[in-house]
């Protein structure tokens, strides 16, 4: 845990510089460390709809990070625990994107900075456009296993639930071999297939068993 905590206080060196007014404090007792305070943003989506605001917010660093992200709340008041909004109602957790995205984007900038540049301000801004202008700006998955499906669907240009679970089945368990027959039972040679994507996705590194595990409730 003295590695990490030395890794999380360097890393929030970078986030003090840009969020002056988030701090850092160490709880001692769970070996983990919060990070509080008011974050504030400039963000755009398509060259339109400029949104500036400030929200007060709680991020808990988990003693395992990076291979477990921050947990992140919102205790100003202002977004309602509701899962419209894309919160966890039982904990009032962000939801930040299917698994695999969240890794993904995480990975691109793999720093506590970058956590929150490329996920938690992207949430916030989701969040005010919604009200503002009546939509998400990214589109809006929704929560659980219709979550997976939906994400998975788009992902890998598929149209049924079987398709997901015998892509991700792959992902999760089998070696990959371009002659075979691609799982998603198109009858074509995986590399004239799928192949391409489910190459990208396994050199992630990703665990897909935990997407499995949520869809078959085990």
């Amino acid at each position: 845990m003295v590695e990490n905590f030395s890794r999380i206080i360097s890393e929030f060196t970078e986030v003090k510089e840009n969020c002056p007014d988030l701090f850092i404090k160490k709880k001692e007792e769970e070996g983990t460390c919060i990070i509080r305070g008011n974050l504030s943003f400039d963000a755009v989506y398509d060259n339109k709809n400029q949104i500036q605001d400030t929200f007060s917010i709680e991020i808990e660093i988990p003693a395992d990070y990076p291979d477990k992200l921050p947990v992140v709340k919102e205790t100003g008041g202002r977004i309602p625990l509701s899962m419209d909004n894309h919160i966890y109602t039982s904990i009032g957790k962000f939801c930040l994107g299917a698994n695999f995205e969240v890794q993904d984007k995480f990975k691109k900038q793999p720093t506590l900075f970058g956590f929150i540049k490329n996920l938690v301000v992207p949430f916030l801004y989701s969040f005010c456009h919604k009200q503002k202008f009546g939509e998400m700006p990214y589109g809006e998955l929704a929560h659980g296993t219709e979550g997976i499906f939906q994400y998975y669907k788009e992902k890998f240009q598929v149209e049924s639930d079987d398709e997901v679970i015998k892509l991700l089945g792959f992902l999760a368990f089998t070696k990959f071999r371009g002659h075979h027959d691609c799982p998603c039972g198109s009858g074509k040679r995986l590399r004239n297939c799928h192949g391409d994507i489910l190459i990208k996705m396994k050199d992630s590194n990703f665990d897909f068993r935990k997407d499995l595990v949520i869809i078959f409730n085990l």
